[in-house]
């Protein structure tokens, strides 16, 4: 294979900046790029072309990590060109790598053009700051991986060597890495040490062993100049040990970035490094914001104050390159040792923009200046800005004035604005200013000190106005300019979503009340993609990934079982959480004890009660069949009776008599208006009283009963309630909370899988057919025989996606410090949620997801449904708070269905077609579902 690496020795000695010619790369980012798939699908370049490399290449380098073993690994996604994208003829498709579980990627990208500009799928990349970009650098979710990376570093669990590590323990804290910012000039795309093959000069392709074997003609295009100077040079002068990780797509090399800084820290990039310059309209300007962009892409610590990030302190870590001393020279032709070859490089790339007094002349550094700075003799001698945190939002100038110890003395100055406020210091002053307008606000307001005497009618009224002018104003400047800051300070400002929904909770809180919020939000992740900004503090998710991210049990490095938002929830009526609602510990002791009561032991007990219901169901059902007058029925209403008599036995012991009165009993009533209450953040105390007094008094009037031979829910709970269980304030709250979750979801799931059932024919006559061969008698259907039917458990999976009981989100908070979700960064106290109806019915997961098609969940489904996504599908929720009545739940649906199916045939009424045209208020709002009840018609064998 002929080796083409980029520039040659000689060329390091001058920087990489010689490489840049006139070309401005833009790259197309693939959806869902930090998947197994998104990083085997090439990124497609326009305004450069890849098989120029030396000129105007593009370059990939990924990093992989394994949150639970500390592994890592590299792959270089394949760069091609935009014209010419066809398989087989002008790429060879990439390599699709195996992502361990919950993996963490980072991704950096570096190119031999002039510019590189990044479009398509970039809600976790950076690319410079606003329209200014870094030039030829860029990343994509690298602080997430950074943030996970020194987690399993501090666990122990990182298996690559550590970086610094070293023979000579008194320079322990000087080992290099390529992104250490030490080594290298201020050109930092070669530190993005990717490699790609160019065959018969036409055809890209990853640098695979496979690749290269069958094309051993093939150019290599590397742009591995750092790493190789890092190999062949620094490492063995220092005796240092390099940071590596295995290469997918090649054989190994180094991972390019330090998780934790030595002693001492590294040489960080300054304000006026080329990349982190502000350049418009002739005019150069200095950003600390951009400066900390681009450290925050590298792993590096952010600068503090502007003192911190000046070329003046890059010049006294620079001066720590005294220790290349005595190294030999990788360029003899260029400079004649190690230190002044580093010396040149620093010379010929820290650009035009720097303090005069650093520069290198001649390929000899001017080591007293260097020295002066170190020792503080050369020091900013005017400054009109004070000492800020990183990116405040000062409009200054900072005049630098040094002086040459070498040279006549001379000044230098350097205008410097700093463009936006760090998010701490933003918020705080945000805040300030809010308090201000609301204190404005309620001042404004009060209009009766104002009246100088009762007949000063004309007085007051022109007061009024004025007042209410001024209320008005503040209402709009306070609400004004918090839009503002939620659209371009807030911190989730780079994550997509409409334009009113990032500004403020006007649309959510809109669509709330209208009850269509799920279908709103389904829209905007049609339009924005998987993750989904809806309100400023807010993100939805459709990826599956996000589930144990949000839900899951918690992993060591804190992803997983978020808590649940506190803000907006209304105090229980006694003062005592359910299970729902409480804390960690309290929630894991409450869930122990009520374990129990849905166990498959404890459903085996229930069973008789469960069928008794059932048949008493069945029997109402056929007396409603009989005329033509009572035929049509409105079968959610009946399948609401079922479930309600069995739980209200369940959980107090005596069930409701909706069934036998075919009347909903008041509090079930009450329930229906306390859910949709709760949607609203209203507080809806009639409504929440009203349930809470019936459930305490049924409690209160079961547990006085002890325990008993009945198979209720109160005597696992008294049989089991040692002094770990619940206390009966506790049993009281927890009361309505069974009734609602094991009835309502489960008549919800029995209707919408009935209308789906009745919308498709062929489907129902299927599993008539199939309920009624397998079961000669209904006496042989039972919640072990009916469980086993595969074709009636995948119409039930079909069910659950295309009418999930519960449609919306269930909300959680990210904790105070951040956490991954979907392998992207989320700041603290971010509300996320996983609205299932949306993410049940995104073409991203599911093909036809409009479809009811019970096939895909078989075993063996056809081949146009057998690549959908079934693990996004989780309707009982996962992890420590998942819904601990799935057991019961199922076999309600199994027996319930199966049972009605076995005596009717069903048909759809007119006024019905459109049935699940519903609001969604927290829960589906029901309408009535009428279908003509056919009683089955026995044949003569």
């Amino acid at each position: 294979m002929i080796s083409s690496t980029v520039t040659g020795l000689t060329a390091l000695a001058m920087g990489s900046t010689i490489l840049a010619q006139t070309q401005n790369c833009v790259l197309q980012v693939p959806n869902n790029f930090l998947t197994a798939e998104g990083l085997a699908t090439p990124y497609k370049m326009t305004g450069c072309n890849q098989t120029q490399f030396a000129d105007e290449g593009c370059f990939v380098d990924a990093a992989i990590l394994d949150p639970a073993t500390g592994d890592i690994q590299i792959y270089n996604p394949l760069v091609i060109n935009q014209d010419q994208a066809v398989k087989g003829k002008d790429f060879i498709a990439p390599v699709v790598p195996t992502l361990p579980e919950n993996a963490v990627v980072g991704i950096w990208f570096g190119s031999n053009a002039v510019t590189l500009t990044l479009t398509g799928d970039t809600v976790t990349c950076v690319n410079g700051d606003g329209n200014s970009v870094f030039g030829q650098f860029a990343y994509c979710n690298t602080p997430a991986f950074f943030e996970a990376a020194t987690k399993v570093v501090s666990a122990g669990l990182l298996k690559v060597p550590p970086p610094s590590t070293t023979t000579k323990a008194a320079q322990r804290s000087v080992c290099l890495v390529t992104r250490g910012f030490r080594m290298v000039d201020m050109d930092q795309s070669d530190n993005v040490d990717s490699t790609y093959l160019l065959i018969n000069g036409s055809v890209l392709a990853q640098n695979t062993k496979e690749n290269a074997a069958n094309n051993k003609n093939a150019t290599e295009f590397n742009n591995g100049s750092d790493n190789l100077l890092l190999n062949a040079f620094l490492a063995p002068t220092l005796g240092c040990t390099p940071f590596t990780a295995p290469l997918i797509t090649s054989s190994s090399g180094e991972l390019q970035s330090q998780l934790f800084p030595p002693v001492g820290g590294p040489a960080l990039v300054p304000l006026n490094d080329d990349f982190a310059i502000i350049a418009a309209n002739g005019n150069v300007t200095q950003s600390l914001v951009k400066t900390n962009l681009y450290r925050a892409g590298v792993g590096r610590p952010p600068a503090k104050d502007l003192a911190n990030a000046s070329s003046v302190t890059y010049c006294q870590r620079y001066a720590e390159s005294g220790l290349f001393t005595g190294g030999t020279s990788p360029a003899p032709a260029a400079s004649s040792n190690l230190f002044t070859f580093m010396a040149n490089r620093f010379a010929t790339s820290f650009g035009p923009t720097t303090i005069g007094d650093c520069i290198v002349v001649a390929a000899t550094i001017n080591t007293k200046v260097l020295q002066d700075i170190v020792d503080g003799k050369i020091k900013p001698v005017s400054t009109t800005a004070t000492s800020t945190t990183a990116a405040s939002v000062v409009s200054t100038n900072l005049s630098v004035v040094t002086k040459s110890a070498a040279t006549k003395s001379h000044t230098t100055k350097v205008a410097t604005t700093l463009r936006t406020k760090h998010a701490t210091q933003v918020c705080t002053e945000h805040q300030n200013q809010l308090v201000h307008q609301r204190n404005r606000l309620l001042e404004s307001s009060r209009l009766g000190h104002r009246l100088q005497r009762p007949d000063d009618i004309g007085g007051f009224r022109k007061r009024y106005l004025y007042s209410f002018c001024d209320s008005l104003n503040s209402f709009l400047l306070y609400h004004f300019s918090r839009a503002i800051y939620n659209v371009f300070f807030h911190p989730l400002r780079h994550f997509p979503g409409p334009l009113l929904a990032r500004a403020s909770r006007l649309m959510w809180s809109y669509h709330t009340f209208n009850g269509d919020l799920t279908k709103y939000t389904t829209e905007c992740h049609r339009k924005y993609g998987d993750t989904v900004r809806i309100a400023p503090n807010e993100l939805s998710y459709t990826k599956s990934e996000a589930w144990p991210d949000i839900y899951g049990h918690r992993l060591a490095n804190g992803q997983g079982n978020l808590p649940k938002p506190t803000h907006g929830r209304r105090p229980p009526v006694n003062g005592v959480n359910s299970m729902i609602a409480a804390n960690e510990e309290d929630h894991r002791r409450m869930r122990r004890l009520q374990s129990h009561m849905f166990s498959e032991k404890a459903l085996a007990a229930q069973e008789p009660l469960i069928t008794t219901y059932i048949d008493l169901l069945v029997s109402r059902l056929h007396e409603q069949a009989r005329t033509p007058e009572t035929n049509i029925v409105d079968i959610v209403k009946w399948y609401n009776y079922t479930t309600f008599d069995i739980l209200g036995d369940l959980a107090f012991g005596d069930s409701f008599g909706c069934l036998k009165s075919d009347v909903l009993h008041p509090w079930i009533t009450n329930i229906f208006q306390a859910v949709k209450d709760a949607s609203f953040f209203r507080a809806a105390y009639g409504s929440t009283e009203k349930q809470f007094a019936f459930a305490s008094a049924k409690a209160k009037e079961r547990l006085s009963q002890g325990s008993t031979d009945r198979a209720d829910f109160m005597s696992y709970i008294l049989r089991y309630n040692d002094e770990k269980g619940m206390t009966v304030p506790e049993i009281e709250s927890n009361a309505s909370l069974l009734i609602i979750a094991g009835s309502e979801t489960t008549a919800t799931f029995l209707s919408g899988i009935t209308y789906h059932l009745l919308s498709n024919p062929p489907v129902l006559k299927q599993l008539t057919d199939l309920i009624r061969t397998t079961f000669p008698s209904e006496k042989d259907i039972n919640i072990l025989s009916i469980q086993h039917l595969e074709y009636f458990t995948a119409c039930l999976e079909e069910g659950f996606r295309t009418y999930p009981p519960v449609p919306t989100g269930v909300p959680r908070i990210t904790t105070a410090e951040g956490n991954i979700i979907c392998n992207t960064y989320v700041p603290p106290n971010t509300i996320v949620a996983i609205p299932q109806y949306t993410l049940y019915s995104s073409p991203k997961n599911w093909t036809d997801p409009e479809k009811f098609v019970p096939e895909r969940w078989l075993k063996d489904p056809p081949e146009r449904y057998a690549h959908d996504n079934k693990k996004a599908m989780q309707p009982f929720s996962i992890g420590p708070r998942n819904c601990i009545g799935r057991n019961l739940a199922y076999a309600e649906m199994r027996l319930i269905l199966a049972r009605v199916l076995w005596n009717f045939d069903f048909e759809l009424q007119p006024d019905s077609q459109h049935w699940t045209s519903q609001k969604i208020y927290g829960l589906w709002e029901k309408i009535p579902l009428n279908v003509k009840l056919i009683p089955r018609v026995f044949t003569e064998a």
